[in-house]
């Protein structure tokens, strides 16, 4: 099974959370120490198991309709050219959501014009890394 995050995520939040506490001059040359690798890493669980963090192999674009709007779930393959992404751009044309709130796969139809957002499978309650 794929994990959400990688070592070096953890490193990168542990070191987060030793800048918010430790002196202004410790977190430079002292390395987190282990309760907050152990802190960061509790943090990073509790989203993986939320649906937050994509495993790195997890290829699909996900949309969340929320009461306030939506958010975009891109899989780690669009970062590079994430503003490029025609999800982004069929999303935006969105006039509000078209199925019930939630978490949902998307795809875009072949329209050849872009592409239309397609709605999927609801996955609210798919545990992470399926």
């Amino acid at each position: 099974m794929t994990t959400a995050y990688t070592e070096n995520d953890v490193q990168l939040a542990a070191r987060a959370l030793w800048r918010g506490i430790a002196r202004p001059t410790a977190f430079i040359v002292l390395p987190p120490p282990p309760r907050c690798v152990s802190d960061a890493k509790a943090v990073l669980d509790a989203l993986a198991a939320a649906g937050r963090i994509a495993p790195d192999d997890d290829p699909r674009h996900v949309i969340e309709f929320r009461a306030d709007g939506w958010t975009l779930k891109h899989p780690l393959s669009c970062r590079p050219r994430l503003f490029e992404c025609r999800f982004s751009d069929a999303a935006q044309a969105l006039d509000g959501p078209p199925t019930a709130l939630g978490r949902y796969v998307v795809d875009l139809s072949d329209d050849g014009q872009g592409g239309c957002l397609v709605i999927g499978a609801r996955i609210d309650h798919e545990p992470a890394g399926a």
